[in-house]
């Protein structure tokens, strides 16, 4: 009896050696397809808002503020093929390399202070606003 239960509880060791693997590699193949995934969405939404910011410069200020008319991959003159990948290549290093260093010195900050500057800054806004409006 002892040799078959030896032999029982090897054979479960090896496959639950075989399944958490199989669980490594899905988490390793997960995380390449969110990546993936997550670079084409952010390519698309950021070549609109490049898209849109251009158009509504020069709408609101009547002049272009960069036209990509002389590239090879122009959309219309505000966006360009070329630099849709790129937006999309820095927007992954932000979110997976900058954020969680950014997010450590966040918590680093004391409560109160983020009050204090959010305070100062709800003040100069109200004022930039009274200025404005006063201009106009």
């Amino acid at each position: 009896w002892k040799i078959c239960i030896k032999k029982i509880l090897r054979s479960r060791a090896q496959n639950d050696n075989i399944a958490s693997s199989r669980i490594e590699q899905k988490r390793k193949t997960n995380k390449i397809i969110k990546l993936i995934i997550s670079f084409i969405i952010y390519s698309v939404v950021l070549g609109l808002i490049e898209y849109i910011c251009g158009y509504l410069c020069n709408i609101l200020f009547g002049i272009d503020m960069w036209n990509y008319k002389s590239k090879k991959y122009h959309i219309g003159k505000y966006t360009c093929l070329e630099y849709i990948p790129i937006w999309g290549l820095i927007a992954i290093i932000i979110t997976n390399i900058l954020k969680p260093y950014i997010n450590k010195i966040i918590k680093i900050i004391p409560r109160e202070f983020t009050y204090f500057i959010s305070f100062i800054f709800a003040f100069l806004y109200i004022k930039f606003i009274f200025i404005i409006s006063s201009q106009i």
